[in-house]
């Protein structure tokens, strides 16, 4: 083999160990993501599960947002995983809309923590209600589903919303 063939193959091959080691971190940099995910989903769950009763208890959203550094809206979305109101289902349900764009009933109801009893309800009177408009796309088999966006008139909504406990006003 010549000089300059060898050289052409050392080249190839250092590149690839260098690869292998880069995409090897890569892969462990992902795996650690994935796992540490996993733990910050579980603690957002634990909070909207102690949510009710720490509000319950005297504690205003805003002091709950400063103990777990968890934002104030996420919080109201977290409110309505456990709560029985309507109403915190509806803001949960009205503000997920509106910061993650059109979502199926499915995805609503991940991102509620659902199953969620009367969210099908919801979304049909906040329909009638010209606070929510519904387009259909199609899955990866070409059936179709029905996704929910809000209108200006659902933003408008959130804008005015009106908070129950003092201290909650955005």
């Amino acid at each position: 083999m010549d000089a300059s063939r060898r050289d052409l193959t050392d080249a190839e091959w250092t590149r690839a160990l260098v690869r292998r080691v880069h995409a090897r971190e890569l892969e462990a940099a992902g795996d650690a993501r994935a796992a540490a995910l996993k733990v910050a989903d579980r603690q957002l769950d634990r909070i909207a599960r102690l949510l009710p009763d720490a509000l319950q208890g005297g504690l205003a959203l805003t002091d709950v947002s400063r103990l777990t550094g968890v934002s104030r809206p996420t919080l109201y979305e977290l409110r309505a995983r456990y709560s029985e109101s309507e109403r915190d289902l509806r803001l949960a349900l009205v503000q997920t809309l509106a910061t993650s764009g059109a979502l199926s009933e499915t995805d609503l109801n991940r991102r509620l923590g659902g199953p969620r009893d009367g969210l099908s309800e919801l979304l049909d009177s906040l329909r009638k209600q010209d606070f929510l408009e519904v387009d259909v796309e199609e899955d990866e088999d070409g059936r179709p589903f029905p996704i929910y966006f809000l209108t200006h008139h659902g933003m408008d909504l959130l804008g005015h919303w009106s908070f129950e406990e003092e201290g909650d006003e955005p």
